[in-house]
């Protein structure tokens, strides 16, 4: 077990051999653990140096590696998992071994098994929960059910595509459901307007007050970036996109455009120029075998994809290890003007956690989180 007092407690095992029992024969170079929004499993990335030709056999494709980091021996947060090691690189160097390798958590039935199944008389998020409780430790979820019971078919596809082929017909008015699979084994649901209505965000990122950093004020270093990705540059989805909908039983007609609102900035605007139109989209067929809403909630959803991730800020904090910190986490960021005296309101406010890396290295650990969200405050010029 690697243990950098005040930091972290961090230990690998693989194949019955951890580095608390390898005896100087496995050591940490780099260690890196990846998670993030919508539905592809947390990666780790890592390097090692290894000393026994015994232990090096056990880095292989498919053998699972589990992960132990926390705070100290007390931390009841502390986050215990496991990835199946995907890729293996490894180089003789004088006596020992440089081993590099990567991996995926340890779910690979959520990628490589093809279903054929039907989920009954299930709204989008029970039919969500029903599928991801069989792959993950438990489903964390801030709403029960969604408003579009129906019978939800997997034809001949894995849970991961069915999954997300759900999540993109889920009918959540004025709102956007957000999935995670977690690190620690969560796979996380979110109601967008549900989270951003609680009191108090999860963290709050402040600048250059390290004195009053504690276990929900974050102080991070004094580099970071800020980038807009408005919804012209994502395929126009972010201006909208207009779908004509027949009905096939009851031979109505419908044009649909579903425009959404901020909810994460007092701004009611985009960043999206006020003389372009959103483009027009597939026709689409509504039938009984499915909800109501069912290409409503597509067109809503897919819109919202597109707008919340067009402001983004990513930072970086180190040698604090916040286990319970996720993605799907509701947070502020306080941005200080040039003079750092003032707060410059453009990008200060609340964000979702998008990306969330931890990376162990050189008996430091640094934390590196992306924060996303749909618009500026004060956000001005010819835009809608």
């Amino acid at each position: 077990m690697l243990k950098i007092e005040g930091q972290y407690e961090l230990n690998l095992e693989i194949g019955g051999v951890s580095l608390a029992d390898s005896q100087g024969n496995l050591d940490i170079q780099e260690i890196e653990m990846i998670e993030t929004v919508g539905t592809a499993l947390p990666t780790i990335s890592a390097t090692l140096i290894c000393r026994d030709k015994k232990v090096r056999a056990l880095f292989h494709e498919g053998n699972r590696l589990n992960v132990m980091f926390r705070r100290n021996e007390d931390d009841s947060d502390g986050v215990v998992t496991s990835f199946q090691v995907t890729n293996v690189m490894v180089k003789r160097i004088a006596s020992h071994y440089l081993i590099k390798f990567t991996g995926i958590y340890a779910a690979m039935s959520y990628l490589a098994e093809h279903r054929q199944r039907a989920l009954k008389e299930k709204s989008a998020i029970e039919a969500i929960t029903t599928i991801a409780n069989t792959h993950f430790k438990k489903v964390d979820s801030n709403l029960a059910k969604s408003q579009d019971r129906q019978v939800w078919l997997q034809p001949n596809d894995t849970d991961k595509k069915f999954i997300s082929d759900i999540w993109l017909h889920a009918n959540l008015p004025d709102s956007m459901l957000m999935l995670a699979p977690c690190t620690n084994g969560d796979f996380r649901i979110r109601d967008l307007k549900t989270l951003v209505s609680k009191a108090q965000p999860n963290w709050a990122f402040l600048p250059n007050v390290k004195d009053n950093a504690d276990d929900k004020n974050i102080w991070y270093s004094g580099e970071y970036t800020i980038n807009t990705n408005s919804g012209f540059i994502n395929h126009w989805l972010g201006y909208g996109n207009r779908v004509d909908i027949t009905d096939r039983d009851l031979g109505e007609y419908e044009e649909l455009l579903e425009m959404p609102t901020p909810k994460l900035t007092k701004s009611n605007l985009f960043p999206r120029r006020s003389d372009i139109d959103g483009r027009r989209g597939t026709p689409q067929w509504l039938n009984d075998n499915v909800h109501p809403k069912y290409w409503h909630a597509h067109q809503q959803n897919i819109t919202s994809l597109a707008l919340f991730s067009t402001v983004t800020v990513t930072l970086s904090y180190s040698d604090q290890l916040h286990p319970q910190m996720r993605v799907l986490d509701l947070v502020s960021f306080l941005e200080p003007d040039s003079t750092n005296a003032a707060t410059d309101e453009t990008h200060t406010g609340l964000y979702i956690i998008s990306k969330l890396s931890r990376k162990f290295a050189n008996n430091h650990i640094v934390t590196t989180v992306e924060l996303s969200r749909e618009t500026h405050e004060d956000i001005a010029g010819e835009i809608r």
